[in-house]
């Protein structure tokens, strides 16, 4: 595989309109590249860790891997980019990485390799083989999440190393898994513990509204590492929800781009999945993750505009991670928590920060919305709201130098709007 690239500073003039509330898809584009950049980066880690112990037999099989991914990265980047970047692979590797520091093994990274290999090689149709610890599932990014019924393994083999440790070799060899012509199986053994992979229908679903210049969104029900620490239903959606959520995703795109076009390119380039979440007493909620760019969590929304008030909500919220991964904006968490005029609990800075902006896009879509009912007096709240939240921002001695030229763009575009006449 090619060396990870360094992201590409964000120029100031795309930093400052971003700032101020647009930005768009050029500006999108630039996001998105830094997280692709840092996802490579996140990528060579994993082969470091699993490489750290030469003897162990983690070692082999993550360079066998590497070099089928580097393969499909070469012949096939756009198969390559849906898995890899696909935004669950974040945070996994985040916590398979942490585990190789914490325990000294290798066969976490190892394993996350194996199987974003795997998954290139279904989606390309190229054989694989590959060893395997023993697992209680197996996740293919973007294809499906496989609970595993295995027989009981043998005790795992010792490796030379210290006595009384494996080396990293814990079960190695116990599984395998196999792909041929687009067709993949996992084997303990010689006994059959998986059943054939790739089938859409048994993984992950993809939603596609809008025809052409549309948008679409794989919907995952099942990747354990989608949205860690939310509220997330279970089970999967019933053909029937999954046709109310492409109708309502139907509408709120339309609603998009009559009337919001800046914010639908945004949501187009940065907004990749989406995965179901309670909702709790009866309110809808919704989610962004901060290591698993493109994902959003949502509950069932409750009619068009509404889903479209969410999707221009959260992709703020990714937006703003992603400038985060560019610039700092606060300093480090001291202690203070300040109030935010629409929550009853105190805030961290930061978060007062993705709230602010998040909320500064709302009130810029319910401005667009004029003769919307409601619309006017959606606007005049969040406006006002916002407004008063951006000025405790900027009084907070926590910004950054580039924090404070954040706030200060946002601060005139909502200063600007308190000055727009209401019905």
């Amino acid at each position: 595989m090619t060396s990870p690239p360094r992201p590409t500073p964000l120029p100031v003039e795309v930093f400052r309109a971003l700032a101020a509330g647009s930005g768009g898809a050029s500006a999108a584009r630039l996001l998105r590249a830094g997280q692709s950049a840092r996802r490579l980066l996140l990528l060579r880690g994993l082969l470091d860790a699993a490489l750290a112990d030469p003897s162990s037999p983690a070692a082999p099989a993550a360079r066998a891997a590497w070099t089928l991914l580097a393969d499909v990265q070469r012949t096939a980047p756009a198969v390559f980019d849906r898995v890899v970047q696909y935004p669950s692979v974040g945070p996994a590797a985040r916590r398979h990485l942490r585990t190789a520091a914490t325990t000294g093994s290798p066969t976490p990274a190892a394993t996350l390799l194996i199987t974003l290999a795997t998954t290139t090689a279904l989606l390309t149709h190229r054989p694989a083989h590959f060893p395997l610890p023993t697992l209680p599932a197996l996740t293919l990014p973007s294809l499906t999440h496989l609970p595993l019924t295995q027989p009981h393994p043998s005790p795992p083999p010792r490796t030379s190393g210290q006595p009384g440790r494996t080396g990293g070799g814990e079960g190695w060899g116990e599984m395998e898994v196999r792909v041929g012509a687009g067709v993949g199986e996992v084997r303990a053994g010689k006994v059959l513990v998986g059943r054939v992979l790739g089938e859409v229908e048994e993984g992950v679903r993809r939603v596609l509204v809008g025809g052409e210049g549309g948008v679409g969104f794989w919907v995952d029900e099942g990747d354990p590492d989608r949205m860690p620490g939310a509220d997330l239903r279970e089970g999967r959606l019933s053909a029937a929800e999954v046709r109310e959520w492409e109708a309502l995703l139907g509408e709120a795109w339309g609603i998009l781009r009559r009337r919001h076009w800046t914010a639908a390119e945004e949501i187009r380039v940065l907004l990749r999945v989406v995965t179901p979440l309670n909702a709790p007493d009866g309110r809808a909620t919704s989610g962004t993750p901060r290591h698993a760019p493109g994902l959003i969590g949502l509950s069932p929304p409750a009619d068009a505009y509404a889903l479209a008030e969410t999707l221009v909500h959260e992709a703020q919220h990714t937006k703003l991670n992603a400038i985060l991964d560019h610039l700092p904006l606060t300093a480090p968490d001291d202690g203070t928590r300040y109030q935010a005029p629409w929550r009853d609990d105190p805030r961290p800075l930061l978060a007062l920060l993705h709230g602010t902006y998040a909320h500064l896009a709302v009130a810029g879509f319910w401005r667009r919305e004029t003769g919307t009912p409601h619309a006017a007096e959606h606007f005049a709240r969040w406006r006002t709201a916002t407004h008063a939240s951006a000025l405790t921002l900027v009084t907070s001695p926590s910004l950054t130098p580039h924090g404070h030229t954040f706030v200060t763009e946002m601060t005139a575009t909502l200063t600007r709007w308190l000055a727009d006449p209401l019905p």
